[in-house]
């Protein structure tokens, strides 16, 4: 890891923990060990820095694929799989922390509200893309797809958003727990449309 992505990575961490707005170029020179001074060599500013974060994630994130199991034998398994590939991509650093801090901040910094913005509509349009093909293949019975989408994308996103909100959550994947709460979110969709 470079300084540059040192510096972008310990400023998300910081930002996740005590709200980006609380972050000076202090912390974030005392978090990476450098001097404040050594700090302006790498980057202009505390916006600049933001930008370079919202980029570098931006990045990563362009990595990931939400794939829509179409070789999935019922609903139930389809929806649990989608689900599960949003939470892997959400549920460790740096994501996690992105996506924290992008929801912490949309009211506060209009880059925010635009990339808060874009991964609603990332997980909205996944999630309508897989109602449709149950829909298709007559697993369920939806009159209104794009209805039934942004409820449950706004579901799956409440379960993100409480993942990426702690460390201790984000430990809890795999527990039963957490296997339970994400069948209960899945049969209650599918509860309403079989």
């Amino acid at each position: 890891m470079n300084t540059n992505e040192d510096i972008i990575l310990k400023t998300l961490e910081l930002g996740h923990e005590k709200g980006l707005a609380n972050v000076s170029i202090l912390d974030i020179a005392t978090a990476t060990g450098l001097r404040k001074s050594s700090l302006y060599s790498h980057f202009k500013s505390k916006d600049d820095i933001i930008q370079s974060m919202m980029d570098h994630c931006h990045d990563l994130l362009a990595e990931k694929a939400f794939v829509v199991d179409f070789k999935a034998k019922d609903a139930q398994s389809l929806l649990v799989s989608l689900i599960e590939s949003f939470i892997e991509t959400f549920a460790e650093p740096p994501l996690s922390h992105y996506y924290a801090v992008a929801q912490q901040q949309r009211l506060y910094h209009p880059s925010f509200s635009t990339i808060a913005h874009e991964l609603e509509s990332m997980v909205t349009a996944r999630v309508k893309v897989a109602l449709e093909y149950c829909v298709q293949r007559s697993w369920l019975n939806i009159p209104d797809t794009d209805a039934a989408g942004e409820l449950f994308s706004c579901a799956v996103q409440d379960c993100l958003a409480k993942l990426a909100a702690t460390p201790e959550a984000a430990a809890a994947l795999g527990c039963e727990d957490t296997d339970w709460e994400l069948n209960r979110l899945v049969d209650s969709l599918l509860m309403l449309f079989e």
